[in-house]
């Protein structure tokens, strides 16, 4: 749990490493805003303008506290789950009345499913708190912890459809600058579900399988390139398990580097999911693991902006909230929780409870 001794800790820690020129390191536990404000509208410009990260626009966003019940979810939500890598909170000062605070992203369900649904919250670093010369970070660590809802489930929008995989909805996306740019590098993270196939095979509908691409400037062609484009026959990595996920945090965890040079072909991606995190049964899974990227950006070869979650192309048959905490974004792995990137052993679900046979 969260406490207002381990705020103080943190904000003085904030002002010490912020003096370190290179050093980039931003955490928002979201602990002291205020209770029900509507991160849609102009609250968060006004509130969050003196933060190294700002968090300028959303849709269907709001900051809700834990300890009063979550609006849209019907279970008892656990706490958010204690991060040990918090270095520092933001340096303005806020009055608030929000505690065991968390966005709350609230998804509109529908039984039509031609409508899609939209909840998204963007962030975009403050270029004053940057070193002097630099636009962004060419060094990318982004953490956070999502709530998986009871009542999560994945539609399928084209039942009838002939492909064997289907969805598209957004989970995290980060880029440079203006997102107008067609040019600029960018990195999308979504999620696919797969359909039952002709030749007999079934699948979980639920079961969410991670897709990805990271577009970057062409030099030659003077356009956009796509790096990598993997889609869900890319390793069949799963995002969110039902079995495991349902009424649990995860705490997902980025990192990108940008090449060096053009050709250099030394670009980094990484991305691990840890579920269950907060309980003695977390496991951690690396699902994007990209050691030699040629995704040079050129002028613009750094990340500075981003919106979590955001467009569901598959929809919702009934309303879903997912809850975001402890959000970091940083230029070192020293600044976030380090035990979330270390997978697991036995990475599988838990075994079923044994059954008892009275003959």
């Amino acid at each position: 749990m969260k406490t207002f001794f381990y705020k103080l800790m943190v904000t003085t820690l904030f002002t010490l490493s912020f003096s370190n020129a290179s050093a980039f390191s931003y955490v928002d536990d979201f602990e002291g805003y205020e209770k029900g404000a509507n991160l849609s509208s102009g609250y968060n410009e006004s509130v969050t303008a003196g933060n190294a990260v700002t968090f300028p626009s959303g849709v269907d966003t709001e900051l809700v506290s834990l300890t009063d019940g979550v609006p849209g979810i019907n279970e008892a939500v656990p706490d958010s789950p204690v991060n040990q890598a918090i270095q520092a909170l933001p340096p303005k000062s806020r009055s608030g009345n929000c505690t065991q605070c968390a966005i709350r992203f609230s998804y509109s369900g529908s039984s039509d499913l031609s409508q899609d649904a939209w909840s998204e919250q963007r962030f975009s670093i403050n270029s004053d708190a940057l070193p002097q010369g630099k636009n962004g970070l060419t060094n990318f660590w982004l953490q956070y912890d999502l709530y998986i809802p009871e009542n999560y489930h994945f539609r399928d929008p084209e039942p009838n459809a002939s492909n064997w995989y289907g969805g598209g909805d957004k989970v995290l996306v980060v880029w440079a600058d203006e997102n107008s740019d067609p040019i600029k590098p960018m990195l999308q993270i979504a999620r696919l579900m797969k359909r039952n196939g002709s030749s007999g095979e079934t699948w979980d509908p639920d079961t969410a399988y991670l897709e990805y691409w990271f577009a970057s400037f062409d030099p030659v062609t003077g356009e956009r390139r796509f790096f990598d484009d993997k889609g869900i026959e890319g390793g069949y990595q799963v995002l969110i398990d039902p079995v495991i996920d349902r009424g649990n945090w995860q705490r997902r965890t980025l990192h990108v580097r940008m090449p060096t040079s053009e050709g250099s072909n030394d670009g980094v991606v990484e991305y691990w999911v840890e579920r269950r995190t907060g309980t003695d049964r977390s496991i951690t899974k690396k699902l994007i693991d990209v050691k030699s990227g040629n995704f040079f950006g050129g002028n613009k070869n750094y990340l500075n902006r981003g919106y979590l979650l955001g467009w569901s192309n598959a929809g919702y048959n009934y309303d879903v909230t997912y809850l975001i905490d402890n959000f970091i974004l940083a230029n070192s792995i020293d600044s976030i929780d380090a035990s979330a990137i270390k997978a697991s052993s036995n990475e599988n679900r838990l075994p079923n409870p044994p059954s008892l046979t009275i003959e």
